[in-house]
């Protein structure tokens, strides 16, 4: 699967599954997190994708982190296209946590 970065369990099964978004995480905490939960995979996704599975609040996160000038009155479409293209230092420091769940999204 493109951008699967995990050694989880749930890996090898991914093709059977469905991801939900959970949380975008410093690639050193990833590891810890998986240890809690065996459920949890990590992606390294660009963040046009990432954008993708976020609320406006966790955009409007993600553009701080990175430096992304953004307007208090930008709606999910413009803060999704503010992404596109996008590299910096932080980028490859981060990696995207989802649980991986059945089609019934348990």
């Amino acid at each position: 699967m493109p951008f699967l970065s995990s050694t989880s369990s749930v890996a090898e099964d991914y093709n059977e599954m469905d991801f939900q978004f959970v949380q975008y995480v410093p690639i050193e905490d990833a590891p810890a997190y998986i240890k809690v939960n065996d459920n949890l995979v990590t992606f390294d996704l660009p963040l046009t994708r990432l954008a993708e599975f976020l609320s406006c609040k966790e955009l409007s996160n993600l553009a701080i982190m990175h430096r992304v000038t953004i307007r208090r009155k930008d709606n999910m479409k413009v803060l999704s296209s503010k992404f596109e293209g996008h590299e910096c230092k932080v980028c490859p420091k981060y990696v995207s946590l989802f649980m991986a769940c059945n089609a019934d999204g348990i």
